[in-house]
């Protein structure tokens, strides 16, 4: 199993692509899981798919990412919290080869996976990918600090891909 755990959105930097370019290829098809948002983030799914959708500013930074490992656009795909369901999502996780958890609510993109039913069939992929809260979900278990987005300390459940 293969997990690049980022504490920021720094994939496609120089410094990480020295590294991670032994293991990304350019024939690989990656599935965004874009369901680490913040519920005040976004009021509707217009304003979600003009984040994550093409065009947005998530969706540019994710694809530019990519450019450096030669992994072209159409090989990106993203899981669409307001439009995919179960059967969509589990087969977009099948065609991935790379699975990239995103930045954000670690708590809230672990209640989203396990609402859609997908955490099964992401435990049997092997590539995974994760910045800040994507890297974090990745561990069996997990801290959240007081910060200005979070009212108190807490531990909590990850998809246990890393034992800790």
């Amino acid at each position: 199993m293969i997990h690049i755990l980022l504490s920021r959105g720094i994939l496609g930097s120089e410094l990480v692509h020295k590294y991670a370019k032994t293991y990304i290829r350019s024939d690989m098809k990656v599935l965004i899981v874009a369901v680490s948002f913040f519920e005040q983030q976004f009021k509707d799914a217009s304003e979600y798919n003009l984040f994550y959708g093409p065009g947005g500013e998530y969706y540019e930074k994710m694809v530019g990412s990519f450019i450096p490992y030669g992994i072209p656009e159409k090989h990106i795909d993203f899981l669409n919290y307001y439009k995919d369901d179960q059967n969509d999502a589990l087969k977009k996780i099948q065609k991935a080869d790379i699975i990239y958890f995103p930045g954000g609510a670690p708590d809230l993109m672990m209640k989203r996976i396990k609402a859609l039913g997908i955490e099964e069939a992401l435990l049997k992929k092997t590539f995974f990918i994760g910045s800040s809260a994507g890297a974090m979900i990745q561990f069996q278990t997990y801290h959240i600090s007081k910060d200005y987005d979070y009212k108190k300390f807490s531990y909590e459940e990850g998809l246990n891909l890393i034992k800790s």
